[in-house]
């Protein structure tokens, strides 16, 4: 018999998932954790070995400079400069670069993989208890005797499968945080963490100015993946966590012959009502950009295709906003975390770039040359802005880096 019940997201927020993408998940973890575990072995041992040769030149950078106090002017000048070189060099902030911009924010990523695999093991501990139970379970309905004794182990695996299910949501959740951080909060700590060391020890770290758009476009695209994930797995867990409060039914699930059989998989269903079909007669309270792809499944829904620009006139749902696309010129639902809305397009507000930016997708990311203006109409804590260059007429998401307003906010 078969009393589990299925875990699920469906496709673009509404399809079911099965439990094999959370061991995918878990997998990818555990990877993580074994490879950043090496890493800060590697990391630790190069800056002990750095430590000690920065030791061994300052002894000797003093050696040079306490003999310049007793050689001649000419040679004492020139060993005074020598000794002033080494200590220099000694006091580099390499060791202090690395503990800042890998070592801890890897070790504060380890540990929270660590306690991903704690949680995961209280869930795997739990089915195996669940497992036990159900072939007991199948015993005493394959022999058919006994039925008093078969309903209280029945009864008391209905116990075990909640407390196996609201463990593996538990374990579930924290494993979509921790891929999502890997991508975005981790990520971002360390470039700010690597931005806040330049900014404080550019004499003795040396960063090129042709380096600093490469390592802003490494910036640019951990903010970039961070814009996509929250479109995605954010809802993902928001559904599953409405799935963990259900409660379970446990109708039809057993007959009266104690075979099995497997209940409907439930519907997301997002609205009773049904859309106007005639956007002209109303009028729109926001205008947005889509940032991911979605195919509908029902005539009251929009496909939407990223680039795309949509007109809401309904938002009182959060997950579902009513409004039409450029593309379909119809009213329907749309998912609002595919969106990139524009909350006041009257509030703009002028930038200069400061560096050519090529993107993968135009669709969504606007592309300038250096020197562009760009009119900004709505910004985000997470520094991506939404904007039109002037020069092309064109709009998309901006790196807030590019542009002269993150200097001016910096005093640089």
């Amino acid at each position: 018999m078969n009393l589990y019940r299925r875990f699920a997201t469906r496709k673009n927020g509404r399809q079911m998932t099965h439990p094999q993408q959370y061991m995918e998940m878990r997998d990818e973890i555990v990877r993580m954790e074994q490879y950043l575990s090496r890493a800060i072995k590697h990391a630790k041992r190069y800056c002990d070995a750095n430590d000690k040769l920065n030791t061994m030149i300052k002894e000797f950078g003093d050696f040079f400079y306490e003999v310049s106090k007793t050689e001649g002017e000419e040679f004492g000048t020139a060993s005074r400069r020598f000794g002033k070189v080494m200590n220099d060099v000694a006091v580099s902030k390499q060791s202090q670069l690395i503990q800042l911009v890998f070592i801890q924010p890897c070790s504060k990523a380890i540990t929270e993989f660590e306690e991903s695999g704690k949680l995961h093991q209280k869930y795997l501990k739990k089915a195996e208890q669940c497992k036990a139970q159900e072939d007991l379970v199948k015993n005493f309905a394959q022999n058919k005797k006994d039925s008093v004794k078969f309903h209280q182990e029945e009864e008391k695996l209905k116990m075990l499968e909640s407390v196996r299910d609201q463990l593996f949501m538990e374990s579930y959740k924290y494993a979509v945080e921790q891929i999502k951080k890997k991508n975005t909060q981790n990520f971002s700590e360390m470039i700010e963490l690597f931005s806040t060391f330049k900014a404080h020890y550019h004499e003795s770290f040396l960063l090129t100015e042709d380096a600093l758009p490469q390592f802003d476009m490494l910036k640019s695209s951990a903010q970039e993946k961070a814009l996509l994930l929250d479109a995605t797995t954010n809802r993902r867990n928001s559904i599953g966590s409405s799935l963990a409060t259900e409660t379970p039914t446990t109708d039809n699930l057993l007959t009266d012959d104690y075979t099995t059989s497997v209940s409907t998989p439930k519907t997301w269903v997002h609205h009773k009502r049904q859309p106007s079909k005639d956007p002209a007669s109303m009028v729109p309270i926001a205008q947005c950009v889509i940032i991911h792809e979605f195919h509908s499944e029902g005539q009251d829904e929009i496909n939407l295709v990223p680039g795309d620009v949509a007109l809401i006139f309904d938002n009182t749902d959060p997950e579902w906003w009513m409004g039409c696309t450029r593309r379909e010129k119809r009213m329907g639902y749309i998912p609002s975390s595919f969106c990139f809305s524009v909350q006041d397009t009257r509030n703009v507000q002028n930038v200069t770039a400061l560096y050519d930016l090529r993107v993968n997708d135009p669709n969504v990311e606007l592309e300038f040359n250096k020197n562009d203006v760009l009119n900004i109409t709505e910004k985000r804590a997470d520094g991506w802005w939404f904007g039109t260059n002037v020069r092309t007429k064109k709009s998309g998401l901006i790196p807030s880096n590019y542009t002269n307003a993150c200097r001016l906010f910096e005093g640089t």
